[in-house]
């Protein structure tokens, strides 16, 4: 995740606030981190290895999101919806 999403989120803690991230993973272009694939060696079809490294850091940075809202005690009073078109 950007900086930026952790820095807005602190910033804003004070009052009501939207942040709306949007994701390419797991559309094109397909691409991912060496690190990440790396982590799905059972996975021998690149295409399908690719999109796995995809979601993964869509998942990711996700998390992180959900971890700074609650590090900020903001969970109690935080609505987060996931929507995906796949």
């Amino acid at each position: 995740m950007e900086e930026g999403c952790e820095s807005f989120i602190e910033r804003h803690r004070m009052q009501p606030w939207f942040l709306y991230l949007a994701f390419n993973g797991v559309h094109t272009p397909m691409h991912a981190t060496d690190g990440r694939f790396a982590r799905f060696p059972e996975i021998g079809d690149e295409q399908r290895r690719t999109y796995a490294t995809m979601m993964i850091a869509m998942d990711e940075a996700v998390g992180q999101v959900r971890e700074k809202v609650a590090e900020s005690g903001l969970e109690r009073n935080t609505l987060v919806c996931f929507i995906s078109d796949k």
